[in-house]
């Protein structure tokens, strides 16, 4: 944060063990400041300094559906190319690949029954 139209023109020049850079960089990490240097000026200042914390569940959450996403993109994918190939077929062929048609939108519906239940899961997590 700049101070009432006043440029930063003056450098304080530090030296610090690989230990020393270590902690700091690990406390700014775990801060809201931006960069190392708002933090050091933070710190040097006597100014307040949020931190930030990790809700272990909600990153439990986001994993779920980072899984759950990949997973349906490659059902998506899967339900394109056959239909792309239902289109393009003889009357011999598409009873097969109407058969595949038909149990790639069965896992689909089977994924969107899980994911309705991660996401039910994860609504009942946060009005509690």
């Amino acid at each position: 944060m700049k101070t009432e139209g006043s440029n930063r023109t003056k450098w304080i020049h530090l030296r610090l063990s690989p230990a020393e850079h270590k902690i700091i960089i690990q406390r700014r990490s775990n801060s809201t400041c931006r960069n190392l240097s708002h933090y050091i000026r933070n710190v040097i200042l006597d100014r307040p300094i949020v931190a930030t914390y990790r809700n272990l569940s909600q990153d439990e959450i986001v994993q779920q559906m980072v899984l759950l996403n990949s997973e349906l993109n490659a059902l998506g994918n899967n339900l394109n190319q056959i239909t792309k190939r239902l289109h393009t077929l003889r009357s011999s062929e598409q009873e097969f690949w109407s058969l595949q048609f038909t149990s790639q939108a069965d896992s689909i519906l089977l994924k969107l029954a899980e994911i309705k239940g991660v996401v039910q899961n994860v609504s009942e997590r946060w009005l509690r």
